[in-house]
């Protein structure tokens, strides 16, 4: 059906977001250099456990389904699993407005309101994100770098300039014995290699793409600005009701696949 179809992009392009999410958990340091994917991924690590709350304004964009679409808006979190994304998204020609907010309880709810026409998935942490091989996963950075560490093999790239700051790219490509969820946009971004920009001077994300098999083609992506850490985050704004009326959509988390012999 097609609000299935677009219930599931909806939250294939989440998954992308969970990324940003935990790569965006980096604490001030100086610059520094890297002499492999993992001395950069511990790095990373060690300084996404010092932060406990950010916000960050984003641009998202990717075409996994025959439409291209560009999201804008703002996101932001709490440590360890509070999450809350509000954006503009152009949609069938006309604007809708993408909420999505996970809370500290697990639930990861997602609104689409089109021109008063709201329409409500919710889910689980890892549930919703579970093409990534996070099924039972926190959204904490150890638990992310521990997934990628297992199902990824990390190798650094090149480090480039870009809107005058210096970036280090880090990318994982999945390994053959990776956990995998069923679906087709499931199996597509599990099968995925992640692209990383990381900054060299503070060790926040700029970007984070996802790519197609061959690395020759992005699929999904999204852009980080304007990233700050003292902003007032009130629980409110991690807590989510449907408006009365709305449809509501409960998405089960995939089946779990056996492991490889």
């Amino acid at each position: 059906m097609a609000s299935e179809a677009i219930a599931r992009h909806r939250a294939a392009r989440f998954a992308i977001c969970g990324f940003c999410f935990l790569f965006l958990l980096a604490a001030r340091a100086i610059p520094a250099s890297w002499q492999s994917a993992e001395e950069l991924a511990a790095w990373s690590e060690e300084r996404m456990a010092r932060c406990d709350k950010w916000m960050a304004d984003f641009t998202q964009g990717g075409h996994m389904l025959p439409m291209s679409v560009v999201a804008r808006g703002q996101m932001m979190g709490r440590m360890p699993n509070q999450f809350r994304m509000e954006s503009v998204v152009p949609m069938f020609g006309k604007q809708a407005i993408w909420l999505v907010v996970a809370g500290a309880d697990g639930v990861v709810w997602q609104e689409l309101n089109m021109e008063g026409r709201v329409q409500v998935i919710k889910g689980r942490v890892g549930g919703m994100n579970g093409a990534l091989p996070m099924q039972d996963l926190p959204l904490t950075p150890q638990a992310l770098w521990k997934m990628l560490r297992v199902n990824y093999t990390l190798k650094l790239g090149p480090t480039m300039d870009h809107e005058g700051e210096r970036l280090v790219v880090l990318e994982a490509i999945p390994r053959d014995n990776a956990e995998q969820a069923t679906g087709e946009v499931q199996e597509v971004i599990a099968t995925s290699p992640v692209r990383l920009f990381i900054s060299a001077t503070d060790g926040w994300p700029r970007r984070v793409e996802l790519l197609d098999a061959r690395r020759e083609q992005t699929l999904l992506w999204c852009e980080l600005k304007n990233l700050r850490f003292d902003e007032s985050l009130p629980d409110e704004l991690f807590r989510y009701t449907p408006p009365a009326g709305a449809s509501v959509v409960e998405l089960k988390p995939p089946p779990r696949l056996a492991p490889s012999p």
